[in-house]
């Protein structure tokens, strides 16, 4: 099993942090979660750094979109501070790369590529296009298989959009994820 701390991608909680990070970041430790990982690594990352550092928050790894539209040194530079090596460079895969039930067996991809997966984006909903998601385990997603199908990943919780309260949510998927932990 994984020997990460649960994570939190920060684009989960952006309309949230945008007025108030260091609260959001308080409040996501508070829940349990003991990593983040931010998704503009040039906003503030000393900053940044200092915060999750007083709330012993790790940085799991850092979503660098800003990789792929400027110059990288800087983007480096950040991530450097932050404290990560870890770099998700958000590519896209092609909707039709989707159309059958084998391009969409999560498990069975993550179990081919082994030890090459080392973070995992979790998320659950109802997966129907433009749907917001829900908790983590209250989704369609079998979350417990592919989980298991790359045991040593760290595990980053994201909702693109949800329906209900973020922080409930979060909560919520933080209480599920934990459940599935052996005791």
């Amino acid at each position: 099993m994984a020997h990460h701390p649960l994570s939190v991608q920060l684009w989960s909680v952006r309309d949230r942090i945008a007025d108030d990070r260091d609260g959001v970041l308080r409040r996501i430790a508070q829940i349990g979660y003991g990593a983040v990982e931010p998704y503009n690594p040039l906003d503030d990352p000393k900053g940044f750094r200092q915060v999750a550092d007083d709330l012993g928050l790790a940085i799991s790894s850092v979503h660098a979109g800003a990789l792929v539209r400027q110059e990288p040194g800087p983007v480096f530079e950040a991530v450097a501070t932050l404290g990560t090596g870890l770099v998700i460079v958000p590519a896209g895969i092609p909707e039709d790369e989707f159309t059958t039930r084998d391009g969409a067996q999560v498990s069975d991809v993550l179990r081919r590529l082994g030890d090459k997966v080392l973070a995992l984006h979790v998320k659950d909903g109802p997966v129907a296009k433009d749907q917001p998601h829900t908790a983590v385990g209250k989704g369609v997603m079998p979350v417990p298989e592919i989980l298991a199908a790359s045991p040593d990943a760290w595990r980053i919780v994201e909702l693109d959009s949800c329906a209900t309260d973020i922080f409930d949510a979060l909560t919520d998927s933080y209480s599920y994820l934990t459940g599935l932990e052996p005791r």
